[in-house]
């Protein structure tokens, strides 16, 4: 399986990449570790919880659930959160296209992925530390391989 998991996830990074034009994060399991002047526009996909489900004979197949975060930097502003309400607009804008080309090309991988569903999508965080916010969704991604 972890090659299989593998493979979904180089798909789904070459997905998200391509949709938005984004930069994989260097510190893709705490976000917070990201800085905006480094990390303006970044991306990390990270697998999460997966489970069986009923299959054929000699064949198994999961759901997985799959993590795509979208992190965008912003500069503050001491009258308003306009650029950053600007950011939140962009970076849902930006999953949408994520969205849409995850369930359209099967997460990159339609000769293994059966079903791509969008699960959810988390409230915006916004981290005023290291002047970043990020947006991120659950994709629970159903594939099959063989026992033998």
């Amino acid at each position: 399986m972890s090659n299989l998991v593998e493979q979904i996830l180089d798909a789904i990074e070459l997905e998200v990449k391509t949709e938005t034009g984004f930069t994989k994060l260097k510190y893709n399991y705490n976000i917070a570790m990201n800085d905006a002047i480094k990390n303006s526009k970044r991306f990390g996909v990270r697998p999460k919880e997966a489970s069986a489900t009923s299959g054929i004979t000699n064949v198994y197949t999961i759901d997985h659930t799959f993590t795509v975060d979208l992190v965008l930097g912003y500069e503050s502003n001491a009258q308003d959160d306009a650029t950053l309400q600007t950011r939140v607009k962009t970076l849902y804008n930006k999953m949408d296209e994520v969205i849409k080309a995850m369930h359209l090309n099967k997460a990159g991988l339609p000769s293994i992925v059966l079903v791509v569903n969008l699960d959810s999508i988390a409230e915006p965080e916004i981290n005023e530390e290291n002047k970043i916010v990020s947006l991120s969704a659950d994709f629970i991604i159903k594939y099959r391989n063989t026992v033998d």
